[in-house]
């Protein structure tokens, strides 16, 4: 029968195993849900919590009516580490309080179509590199809205060249008002009252 010392020693060093594994469990998990931000690569939709899309290596794109904010991020990419926290600011302080439902979508690769393994995001990530040529790297948003794209372009900065996302949610939000709402050519006379 194992003494008190040795039961010890044992429940230790199950508790050990149990913390490891759960260490690599957890940051495994904690790439999808209501994270603001994907840790694992492929092109994911956010609906209450992440959904991994699987094009099988087509360039996915949404289809139908919506409104899709797409971030493309690489996980060792500079910039996208540095917009990263403005990205989860806007996704917990501003995007569910917009009166647009924007979905919000990831496309994560480790580092752009050349060094990412997951099919459907490098494939998305090929086409955007392919038809923008030098004028697409990373962070880029891309918003589309009912089959148009509005905005495609890297996140706005302020006049220092620093992230915001006041700034974010201003950009999006006016793009957005401007496309819904489009203000007709005709003018309201204006009336001048004078009194003599």
């Amino acid at each position: 029968m194992p003494s008190g010392k040795q039961i010890a020693v044992i429940a230790a060093g199950f508790l050990l195993i149990i913390i490891m594994v759960l260490s690599v469990i957890i940051p495994m998990i904690s790439g999808l849900g209501t994270n603001p931000l994907v840790n694992v690569e492929g092109i994911y939709e956010y609906s209450g919590g992440w959904t991994k899309i699987n094009s099988n290596g087509t360039v996915w794109l949404p289809r139908g009516n919506g409104t899709y904010l797409i971030y493309f991020r690489n996980l060792n990419c500079p910039a996208c580490q540095q917009f990263d926290p403005i990205w989860s600011q806007y996704f917990k302080d501003y995007l569910f309080k917009s009166p647009y439902k924007i979905t919000p979508v990831e496309v994560v690769c480790t580092y752009f179509s050349g060094n990412c393994q997951d099919p459907s995001a490098k494939a998305l990530f090929s086409a955007f590199e392919n038809a923008l040529g030098q004028y697409f790297g990373t962070p880029y948003l891309v918003l589309i809205s009912n089959g148009t794209f509005l905005y495609f372009s890297f996140p706005p900065t302020d006049s220092t060249g620093a992230y915001s996302a006041q700034l974010l949610n201003q950009t999006i939000s006016s793009i957005l008002y401007e496309h819904l709402h489009p203000q007709t050519n005709t003018t309201t006379p204006s009336t001048n009252t004078t009194s003599s």
